[in-house]
C-alpha cells in the first residue's frame, strides 16, 4: 500500500501580522504542495471556508486580538471532524496561556525557518491525521492543563530550540 501524499489543505487564521503571513503563504504555495484555501480574520471566515472545504490544518498566526475567536474552535470540532490547529506565533506565557484555555493542540515558534514549519506539518499529518482512528472532542474551555507541543517551553538561545525540533521531527 502506498502512503497518501503530503498535500494538506490549510486555512489560516489571523487578525494582524498581514506581512508575515503574505510570506508565509507565497512559501507554502510556492515551495510546498500544501494548498492554502484562505487567509481569514474571524470566526465568520474559518466557519464560511470549513463549509465548503475539508480542512487538515488550522493555522492560527500569532495571538488574536479578539479572544472570542479562538472558540471558533468549538464550531469548527462540530463542522470538520479530522483537522488540526496549530498555533504558528512567538511562543510566550500569553500564547501558552490560550493553548491550554482552548485546548489548541499544536504550537509552533513562528521564529524558526519556514522549511522547518513544513516539516512539523508533515510529521503531524503522518503521526495525527493519519492515524487518527476517532473524532477528537475537545475539553470544555478553562477545564485542561496540556497540550500537544513541539516545543514546552522556548528556551532562551534559538539553536537550542532548533535542536529540541529537529529532535521531534527525526523521532
Amino acid at each position: 500500500m502506498t502512503e497518501k501524499p503530503f498535500a494538506p489543505n490549510v486555512l489560516i487564521l489571523t487578525d494582524r501580522l498581514q506581512l508575515i503571513i503574505d510570506q508565509l503563504t507565497e512559501y507554502l504555495k510556492e515551495k510546498t504542495n500544501i494548498h492554502v484555501l484562505d487567509v481569514v480574520n474571524d470566526s465568520e471566515g474559518v466557519l464560511r471556508v470549513s463549509r465548503e472545504n475539508h480542512i487538515d490544518f488550522l493555522i492560527i498566526a500569532g495571538f488574536l486580538r479578539n479572544e472570542k475567536t479562538y472558540e471558533v474552535l468549538y464550531e469548527l470540532d462540530k463542522i470538520q471532524s479530522n483537522y488540526l490547529e496549530v498555533h504558528w506565533a512567538m511562543i510566550d506565557s500569553l500564547i501558552l496561556d490560550h493553548g491550554q484555555t482552548y485546548h489548541i493542540r499544536a504550537r509552533f515558534d513562528r521564529r524558526l525557518p519556514m522549511e522547518e514549519f513544513v516539516g512539523f506539518l508533515e510529521k503531524a499529518y503522518r503521526d495525527v491525521l493519519l492515524s487518527a482512528d476517532t473524532k477528537y472532542t475537545r475539553p470544555p474551555i478553562r477545564d485542561w492543563r496540556a497540550g500537544w507541543d513541539a516545543i514546552l517551553a522556548p528556551p532562551k538561545k534559538k539553536e537550542t530550540l532548533r535542536q529540541r525540533v529537529s529532535n521531534w521531527l527525526n523521532s
